[in-house]
């Protein structure tokens, strides 16, 4: 089941991809990532979504006030929406928006990082990062910033295609290994 909403959510995004993916603005992008994150993190949301008590449109309207005006997404969202709507399939709008924005990144040539740190990162600390991304990335990127005690102290890069870390955590295993030996 799960292989067949993953085949359908991709194939939803690949059409909507083809019909409006040249509208679409690197903002639009950070605005389906943003969206991708708030879905994730309130499961109940898409949840209610399968109810089928629920009127298709009160589902519309809710999609709408969420994803068109408090996430600002482009009006062309909301043919997709009706579409999920009319086809049964609102529950998928998480899975679609997150491929929709992996068709747009892989397009465009963007890069998402998750950046690493031990303590909490200061502006000054995210502008720095952002001079070395890029500095040593050609084309767009976007990153995510979280906090993670066990680097010790340092900072690890990570996208789906590199890594960078420079941290203690980093060291320890590389001493450790050397110790193996």
């Amino acid at each position: 089941m799960i292989k067949q909403k993953t085949t359908l959510a991709r194939r939803y995004a690949k059409a909507f991809c083809n019909v409006f993916g040249e509208s679409l603005t690197f903002d639009d992008f950070e605005h389906i990532v943003a969206v991708v994150t708030f879905l994730d993190a309130k499961r109940t949301f898409v949840s209610w979504l399968t109810v089928p008590l629920i009127s298709d449109e009160v589902k519309i309207t809710v999609l709408r006030t969420l994803l068109i005006e408090n996430f600002t997404l482009p009006e062309s969202f909301m043919r997709l929406i009706e579409l999920l709507v009319s086809h049964n399939r609102s529950f998928m709008i998480d899975s679609v928006l997150y491929y929709i924005g992996l068709i747009y990144q892989e397009r465009n040539a963007i890069q998402l990082f998750t950046v690493t740190s031990a303590p909490i990162l200061t502006a000054a600390d995210k502008k720095t990062i952002s001079l070395f991304l890029a500095h040593k990335i050609p084309g767009a990127m976007m990153y995510t910033c979280t906090e993670d005690k066990k680097l010790i102290a340092g900072l690890r890069m990570q996208s789906n295609t590199m890594l960078w870390e420079y941290s203690i955590r980093k060291d320890l295993r590389t001493l450790d290994a050397l110790t193996r030996r």
